[in-house]
């Protein structure tokens, strides 16, 4: 194979080549390990980029790699040269991330007895204060997103207004609101659904999202998921694909992600 030097090892150049193009396309772990002995990189390369059509939706190489280590041969050394090559760039992802996320947590308020007596308000007003945590939720969720063929980002009233502009922006989707009943002029389709301290509906203008869209809904905080499942109705119902949820904030001991069935949830901070 082209760039194979004496004794069996990728060349440097090739190697770096290779582990670029894995972390830039998150080629799988099956796709390399069907990857043929090609005559020339060229060739590789074709055939890499239409294993990664075919099977878009498997995990990341690196993540793989730490759960199928005992390979052979030339996918060994291609998996490890990739692995080197980013380990360091990754923790240190890892490390700003947690750092980012322990500032947005520690700039959200908790306030009891709001808006009635034994609900604890998950207030993001205070975070909206902090210039620095409110970019670093939007970059959270947009480093998250960002190509990942998400057309519509649907923005749960209220403050999912707050967060869903930006995001859909960042990441080239159209942004669509989930209003509370009367409020949008248009011809609309609603569903009811259920609060923690209540009952509400939701509504969204017909031919605002087209049937196959992907779909992000995004929320300040998952409690009961009523409204999630409320958006996820909706969506589906015009044949929209929803591809995850997200909220800044999770109440876990109301198992609101329970509700969701087997729609992703990421959130970035769980309130105790």
């Amino acid at each position: 194979m082209a760039g194979v030097a004496a004794g069996g090892h990728l060349k440097p150049q090739i190697q770096r080549t290779i582990a670029q193009r894995c972390k830039r396309h998150e080629i799988t772990i099956s796709a390399y390990a069907a990857a043929p002995n090609s005559s020339s990189f060229r060739d590789l390369n074709q055939h890499l980029h239409l294993r990664k059509r075919d099977q878009p939706n498997r995990g990341g190489l690196f993540r793989q790699i730490c759960h199928r280590p005992n390979r052979g041969g030339l996918f060994r050394q291609i998996c490890h040269s990739a692995y080197s090559f980013n380990t360091k760039a990754e923790m240190a992802s890892k490390d700003d991330k947690d750092q980012r996320l322990a500032t947005i947590a520690s700039t959200i308020r908790v306030i009891p007895d709001f808006p009635k007596p034994g609900i604890i308000f998950q207030d993001i007003t205070t975070l909206l204060l902090n210039p620095k945590a409110f970019k670093d939720t939007i970059d959270l969720f947009v480093e998250r997103y960002r190509g990942k063929d998400i057309s519509v980002v649907a923005g749960i009233e209220a403050r999912g207004f707050i967060f869903g502009p930006p995001i859909a922006l960042a990441i080239g989707a159209k942004f669509v609101p989930m209003r509370k009943p009367n409020r949008l002029p248009g011809e609309v389709i609603s569903e009811e659904y259920s609060l923690e301290y209540g009952k509400d509906i939701m509504e969204m203008h017909v031919g605002a999202v087209q049937a196959g869209e992907h779909v992000l809904v995004i929320d300040d905080l998952i409690a009961t998921g009523g409204s999630l499942c409320a958006a996820i109705r909706l969506l589906e119902r015009v044949g929209a694909e929803v591809v995850e949820c997200a909220c800044v904030i999770e109440l876990p001991e109301l198992k609101g992600r329970d509700r969701l069935g087997d729609k992703p949830l990421f959130v970035l901070v769980n309130a105790a």
